[in-house]
């Protein structure tokens, strides 16, 4: 009897044991449903994917964009990675430090309840096919770098110090230009359009480096090869208007005090949209969202604003945060592949001085310049993001090399102005985009007659600088003119339209 009791209680256990399974599997497939359908509301398909980009140009263009991402679908590396790019939409947003100005930007409630939804704005891989050897004197092997890279060289953002880098990399590597009719301007303030650009010379291919000012449209997908890496840069906004204010003068625009800032912004607020000053027609508005190709007359609209964030998001692999400079160098270091030497740079195109922002000043500023707040909050955010991946304490060693890199050759400049990359490193943009432009001429990569009816227009020497004529610098001068007998059959061609 006691046996059969025994054998009738294990059953009943193993029957209850059963009954659990199913439940717990019934309920756990539950979750999985609700969390699946929670999955696709909070992660909708980007916008830009969607071609629902708000601006009637943009969005004709969007749609350009996204044929060319449809031309590899198929491509097994090009759907990986961007794949690769979409799973890091989710990762916890943890800043290493404050934010500038503490970070408490005022944003519309809009934005407030899309927070997370940000993509992680990390670069596709495998980009280019420099193949160099190591460089740092202790390893051997062979670096993959990036061969072809757009800049979006937006105003006052530490742009020219971040192009003459890239001038630097695409010299190093020989690389070539997309270079401007115009001295240094890719027909800004319009929107990209190939016509402003020398073509190729017969006989080459493609253009690999693109870093001039022009305002950011989605043509330009077509206009650079399908691997090219496309980076931008973004300061916060009170530093970017104030040192833009100085820059641009807009206090004569709006013909009110130099040093009011008060004033011009109460004017700025009673105007319907922002207005176009300086020669080179910058706006007074949200002038860094303007630059990435957005449009004055959609400055106040916020649905279109977030639209053309995550647009940009999509479009761009890495967005460097002027106020981090440093840290942001590091990264681009990582992203190129070159060692941390080739990030020093000096210090161009700064305004010394700007009237402060008090607090009165700064909501009005809000209120004015929304969509660069947005837009910065939004990038400053992802590129947190990318610091996480990459590693804070990482960042930070590499940050002090970095800086004891710059001091170093800082103080090597300054006492031996002959050293060929410091005289790069402190040249104009004008100059250094003439050198260049001279030099693809001379190596027959661009085509100098084949107008397409914009006149050739470039810095040339003046009278100061004659020994390094028909340059700027002397190492281009040596590198590409004394042994060039093709240098010096183009060059009377090029003299005869100044």
């Amino acid at each position: 009897m006691n046996q059969l009791l025994k054998i009738m209680m294990a059953m009943r256990y193993i029957v209850l044991g059963f009954l659990f399974i199913m439940v717990f599997c019934s309920l756990n497939y539950s979750f999985h449903a609700i969390f699946e359908n929670e999955f696709k509301h909070f992660n909708p398909e980007p916008l830009a994917e969607q071609g629902k980009i708000g601006q009637s140009d943009v969005l004709t263009q969007a749609k350009s964009f996204n044929r060319h991402q449809n031309q590899h679908k198929d491509d097994e590396k090009y759907t990986e990675n961007k794949k690769h790019k979409n799973e890091q939409t989710f990762l916890e947003i943890k800043t290493a430090s404050e934010p500038p100005h503490s970070g408490n930007y005022e944003q519309p409630d809009e934005l407030k309840s899309e927070r997370g939804k940000d993509g992680i704005n990390s670069p596709k891989e495998n980009k280019g096919e420099i193949n160099t050897v190591q460089e740092d004197g202790h390893k051997y092997g062979i670096i993959i770098k990036p061969k072809n890279v757009y800049f979006a060289k937006t105003h006052k953002a530490a742009s020219t110090t971040i192009q003459n880098i890239i001038f630097r990399y695409g010299e190093k590597y020989n690389l070539t230009f997309a270079m401007p009719w115009n001295i240094h301007r890719a027909g800004y303030p319009n929107h990209f359009t190939p016509e402003v650009i020398m073509p190729l010379a017969h006989g080459i291919d493609e253009y690999n480096i693109f870093c001039h000012h022009t305002r950011y449209h989605p043509r330009v997908t077509k206009f650079m090869p399908r691997d090219t890496l496309y980076i931008g840069t973004v300061r916060s906004v009170e530093s970017q208007f104030l040192s833009g204010y100085i820059f641009h003068k807009f206090y004569k625009c709006y013909e009110t005090e130099k040093d009011n800032i008060t004033q011009i912004l109460k004017v700025m607020l009673q105007s319907k949209h922002g207005r176009q000053c300086a020669a080179w027609k910058v706006s007074t508005q949200s002038e860094q969202i303007y630059d990435f190709g957005f449009e004055i007359k959609d400055m106040l609209n916020v649905t279109m604003i977030k639209e053309y964030i995550q647009f940009l998001d999509n479009a761009f692999d890495y967005i460097f945060v002027a106020d981090y400079f440093y840290e942001s160098l590091v990264l681009l270091a990582d992203i190129l592949k070159v060692p941390l030497k080739d990030m020093v740079y000096f210090h161009l195109m700064q305004v010394k001085r700007h009237p402060e922002l008090n607090k009165k000043d700064v909501k009005m500023l809000k209120e004015w310049n929304v969509a660069d707040y947005m837009l910065f909050d939004y990038f400053n955010q992802s590129f947190w993001r990318r610091v996480k991946k990459y590693g804070t304490e990482k960042l930070y060693r590499n940050v002090e090399t970095l800086k004891q890199l710059q001091n170093t050759t800082t103080l090597n400049c300054t006492k031996n102005s002959v050293d060929s990359q410091c005289e790069l490193m402190k040249l104009a943009e004008t100059k250094f985009t003439h050198d260049l432009k001279l030099k693809m001429i001379f190596e027959e990569r661009l085509n100098a007659k084949e107008s397409t009816g914009i006149k050739f227009k470039t810095k040339w020497p003046g009278k100061s600088n004659q020994s390094n004529y028909p340059f700027h610098s002397k190492p281009f001068k040596e590198r590409y003119f004394k042994n060039y007998p093709r240098a010096k059959l183009h060059l009377p061609e090029l003299e005869q339209i100044k």
